[in-house]
């Protein structure tokens, strides 16, 4: 009896019940992170034309993962019957043109399937069409917060555990070789190239992925209206319409010689002009400047070709042809296997776009943000930038996570010291000097996201 006493005891009582309250929260959180992500990404798979076998693969593991945790399912009921009629409509196109497989998938066994009809095997991606989980004993039933309801930071557990210190750089993108827009405003365009050098492990000029509408740059140009811009569409824009990018040493970005978009706007308005008037040869001929600056734009330029282009096509996609002048190295074999991705603030929650930092940073990668720079400042007005996620840490002062933001406006960081703000400082040699880079509390950078871009 005694030995009894010493075993139940207050402490251990207490820790009991601590544990008995601690499993039911545990996998309530554990279950609004995984409905969180789940309806993140069916909202992309929804966006897109054509559902492909990879994507029903995707969203079978995420549903496998949910269910295995017991998690109710239920409020995804309407997006999971869209995703179903518009994986029908994929599946009839494809064998409409004569496919009968993809992947491992029989093509007529699935079409029958998802129109309710007897299979001869066993659907390979049954579970996301049929049930739902339900809850482990005594948890009540999880849902998505509305934005209004946001969970607080502090009980969504970021992936990987604790904010451990960990830096991702590599010969294109390291603390060493930060870049410096000067006062171009295509920060979406330097973080766009930070983000796809990264991948490709070569330095990708931020001139390269310049324009981001739809209509032409000619058009941009003539109107000066060129500024600002996407980082996502930028990188497909480059993929689909340039057919690739241009390496920096071709295309040089830092420090750039037209240090404004006025400036750089009015070059390309200039010889534009001059190109549709037919006078460009003979200005070329007679103005060394333009010369200059022509060659200081497109260093690879060959002036004879380009007039040859101007004369055949006079002004029409002359630009474009600038551009793909420049690509000394074709790319487009590495370009092809870039998929980007995009997480928007307005359709979900920044405790989702920190996860995704959060796991791009454990799987040795990076990420591009696009966010409010002076509320990160704690300035008035607002401030759209764009930057790329390179790092996290705990802070040995202050105890709180802080990641670690690649700029792009040189070394210089005096902007970025402050409360909860800090540079990150090279001290090799025993001489302490700015990278560029700065440091932001996890809380602070949360409250400015806007957007959160990464390469799958």
């Amino acid at each position: 009896m005694s030995c009894l006493k010493k075993i139940i005891n207050a402490p251990f009582v207490l820790m009991l019940f601590s544990i008995c309250l601690f499993v039911p929260n545990a996998f309530a959180q554990d279950c609004i992170q995984e409905n969180m992500e789940l309806e993140t990404n069916l909202d992309n798979l929804l966006s897109k034309r054509l559902i492909s076998y990879n994507d029903m693969q995707n969203i079978s593991e995420s549903m496998s993962s949910a269910q295995n945790k017991r998690c109710n399912l239920s409020s995804h009921k309407g997006k999971l019957q869209a995703l179903k009629e518009k994986r029908l409509a994929t599946v009839n196109m494809y064998l409409r043109n004569g496919i009968k497989n993809e992947g491992t998938i029989d093509l007529t066994n699935e079409q029958d399937y998802l129109n309710g009809k007897p299979v001869k095997f066993k659907y390979a991606f049954d579970n996301v069409f049929t049930g739902s989980a339900v809850n482990p004993p005594n948890q009540s039933t999880v849902k998505i917060p509305p934005p209004t309801q946001r969970v607080p930071i502090k009980n969504i557990k970021p992936s990987g555990g604790s904010c451990e210190n960990k830096i991702n750089q590599n010969f294109t993108v390291n603390l060493n070789n930060t870049r410096n827009q000067d006062s171009v405003g295509w920060c979406y365009a330097f973080a766009a190239s930070d983000l796809v050098s990264y991948r490709l492990n070569k330095k990708i000029s931020a001139v390269s992925l310049f324009d981001t509408s739809d209509k032409t740059i000619e058009q941009d140009v003539a109107t000066g209206s060129k500024i600002g811009g996407d980082i996502k569409y930028s990188i497909t824009y480059s993929l689909s319409k340039r057919k690739g990018f241009c390496l920096e040493a071709d295309l040089p970005s830092s420090d750039f010689k037209f240090c404004t978009d006025q400036a750089y706007l009015g070059f390309l308005n200039d010889i534009l002009t001059r190109a549709r008037e037919k006078r460009l040869e003979s200005d070329l001929q007679n103005d060394q400047c333009l010369t200059q600056n022509l060659k200081s734009a497109f260093p690879g330029v060959d002036i004879g070709q380009m007039l040859n282009y101007t004369k055949k096509n006079n002004q029409f996609r002359f630009v474009e042809y600038l551009y793909e002048s420049q690509r000394k190295v074709s790319l487009k074999e590495e370009a092809s296997k870039i998929r980007v991705q995009k997480l928007n603030a307005k359709h979900v929650s920044s405790e989702l776009l920190l996860k995704r930092l959060h796991d791009q940073i454990n799987n040795n990668d990076v990420a591009a943000i696009g966010y409010d720079y002076n509320k990160v400042n704690q300035e008035k007005n607002e401030g759209a930038h764009g930057s790329l996620v390179v790092g996290r840490r705990t802070n040995p002062v202050t105890g709180s996570c802080e990641f670690l933001v690649r700029n792009s406006w040189g070394k210089d960081c005096t902007l970025n010291e402050g409360p909860g703000l800090s540079c990150h400082k090279d001290c090799a040699g025993g001489t302490c000097r700015d990278t560029g880079h700065f440091w932001v509390e996890e809380n602070r950078l949360s409250q400015s996201l806007i957007d959160v871009t990464y390469l799958e």
